[in-house]
């Protein structure tokens, strides 16, 4: 009885590091901002954060990407928000709310700066989502939302 007890708990002890990198009862969400900006442009600097992780601040060149995931919160109330600075242009917005999870193409949110000269600061939209060929303060920031209407 004793060597079931203790193989029980040994099997559930060696368990544990595959829950701790697996969601459990919520979706893993994966968010990706990318720096498209044109050659010449300042830095952009980018800090994303929720009420629980601060992402610190990380410098993107032209054509990278930074990435981070995690899992939903069981109230399904994450939210993460990110602010961009370009010279001195900045932009914040939600770069993932759960209750508007819709927006992103299977718990993946692609968010794009990129200038675009055709565009102008006021096509943000009220509740912070930006789609393709939405403009923000520095340069374009495009949310690639396949699924959303605009």
């Amino acid at each position: 009885m004793a060597y079931t007890k203790s193989r029980a708990t040994l099997v559930f002890l060696l368990m544990i590091p595959n829950f701790m990198h697996a969601c459990f009862l919520t979706p893993k969400v994966v968010v990706h901002v990318a720096n498209n900006l044109p050659p010449n442009s300042a830095p952009l600097l980018l800090h994303c954060s929720s009420k629980d992780d601060d992402l610190g601040i990380h410098t993107l060149a032209i054509n990278q990407e930074f990435n981070w995931s995690f899992c939903e919160n069981i109230t399904k109330s994450t939210l993460f928000q990110c602010t961009l600075r370009a010279g001195q242009s900045e932009k914040s917005f939600d770069a993932y709310e759960a209750g508007k999870r819709e927006k992103c193409n299977h718990n993946q949110c692609h968010w794009v700066a990129k200038d675009d000269a055709s565009s102008s600061p006021k096509d943000l939209d009220d509740d912070g989502a930006l789609h393709q060929e939405r403009a923000a303060d520095a340069g374009q920031l495009a949310g690639a939302c396949p699924d959303a209407t605009v």
